[in-house]
């Protein structure tokens, strides 16, 4: 029976929910300028003040640490390649010389 009413009150089909995320260059402009002002009026009451800077060039940092892994991936692969060819090469060396 339970095959049976599976088959003739199929599930409802999920519903599909998407909450756009949007962004607001002025908002997060303002939100910047509002730090800084906050941290100016900190540093002129001489109170401790974060010396960690905002980075928004996020996107950059990302292109910089690929470049650097994929310099890291080319020698390890050229080093793996010279290294094959020597061993073919005692190889080489070694079966003419038997």
């Amino acid at each position: 029976m339970g095959l049976l009413g599976n088959f003739f009150n199929p599930r409802k089909p999920r519903s599909f929910e998407y909450n756009p995320v949007y962004y607001d260059a002025q908002a997060e402009k303002k939100e910047a300028h509002r730090k800084r002002v906050i941290q100016d009026m900190r540093k002129e009451r001489g109170e401790d003040i974060d010396n960690v800077k905002y980075v928004p060039n996020i996107r950059g940092q990302f292109r910089v640490h690929k470049e650097q892994k994929s310099r890291i991936v080319h020698r390890q692969n050229v080093r793996i390649i010279l290294i094959f060819i020597i061993l073919l090469y005692f190889a080489y060396i070694f079966y003419t010389h038997l």
